[in-house]
């Protein structure tokens, strides 16, 4: 694989919508259908990868033409929210199901880590900080899945981290074919 750029954002937001929810505007607070994943750990990176095949000739010494083959779109961190919630997100939609205290009995919450042949799709969002100065800047991916292995890091300094991978799939829906998997934007200038 060919990473044609990877760039860490740093500090910013990470949520996550159903798939096809709309981005929200740059400068607007996401709405209801966006769930806060909480902070992170070590940052997050978003990578655009691409494989790229070169075509040869008998008459040439090098390459002639360039075809790509293979694109994606990965947004990777860790979770330090290890709540059971976040990890239904990280492992792809599990259903958590909370067990209320009664008489006699302590509350829980609970969640099968069998999930089946059909993957849940989501949409995220990352916000961050704009590199145009002190203003907002976002990925959107409006349709991905989150894949890679899944877990938790229990660590001896307490910490509890789930790491994430979450992949772009292409919106077929998409109204300019460069948004298929998604955009990021960032804000460069005050309004007149």
């Amino acid at each position: 694989m060919n990473n044609a750029y990877e760039v860490l954002t740093g500090v910013g937001k990470l949520y996550v919508a159903p798939a096809g929810t709309a981005k929200p505007d740059l400068t607007s607070e996401p709405g209801s259908a966006w769930i806060y994943l909480g902070e992170t750990l070590d940052g997050v990176t978003v990578t655009k990868s691409q494989d790229i095949s070169e075509v040869e000739t008998d008459q040439r010494t090098g390459p002639v033409k360039a075809t790509r083959t293979k694109e994606g779109v990965t947004i990777a961190t860790k979770l330090l929210e290890a709540t059971l919630e976040n990890l239904a997100v990280a492992i792809g939609g599990a259903q958590v199901n909370n067990n209320p205290p009664g008489t006699g009995t302590i509350g829980t919450r609970t969640m099968g880590l069998y999930l089946g042949g059909e993957v849940a799709e989501f949409a995220i969002l990352f916000r961050g900080e704009s590199p145009y100065g002190p203003y907002p800047g976002q990925y959107h991916v409006p349709r991905g899945y989150f894949g890679g292995e899944v877990g938790q890091e229990f660590k001896k300094d307490g910490s509890v981290l789930i790491p994430v991978e979450f992949h772009a799939l292409e919106d077929l829906d998409a109204a300019d074919a460069t948004m298929r998997f998604g955009v990021v934007e960032y804000q460069d200038a005050e309004a007149q």
